[in-house]
């Protein structure tokens, strides 16, 4: 498996604090194992608030595909999907992007963080 990082960079800050995060994605060279790891602190929005993770990449048409959805705990929020571990994890190809979003009011989400990824081959 193929992993690379999609450096996660803050967009917007909720009540007047960025978040941070990480994000790295796996795969083999069929695409059909696949992995999307994600990391998120310093989520300034209450225990329970909803979050998404969501990607666009060069093997998604039609475009965003939802990955998985959490919700926040003590400003966290870590998320492991695999194919390996039965998880219907979305195909994704070699270049995308990937969007951390968390709905303070359960209704509207916000995108917290982005990132792209980019493998060589």
């Amino acid at each position: 498996m193929r992993c690379v990082n999609a450096n996660l960079t803050p967009v917007l800050p909720l009540n007047g604090v960025f978040a941070q995060g990480s994000a790295v994605v796996c795969f083999d060279s069929t695409f059909a194992s696949r992995s999307i790891t994600v990391k998120a602190s310093h989520v300034n929005a209450p225990d329970g608030a909803l979050v998404s993770i969501t990607i666009i990449s060069s093997l998604t048409p039609g475009g965003i595909q939802t990955v998985g959805y959490g919700t926040v705990a003590n400003g966290n929020r870590d998320m492991s999907l695999s194919t390996a571990n039965g998880f219907p994890v979305p195909m994704f190809g070699s270049i995308g992007s990937i969007g951390i979003n968390v709905a303070p009011d359960d209704v509207n989400f916000v995108t917290i963080l982005a990132g792209i990824w980019r493998s060589g081959g």
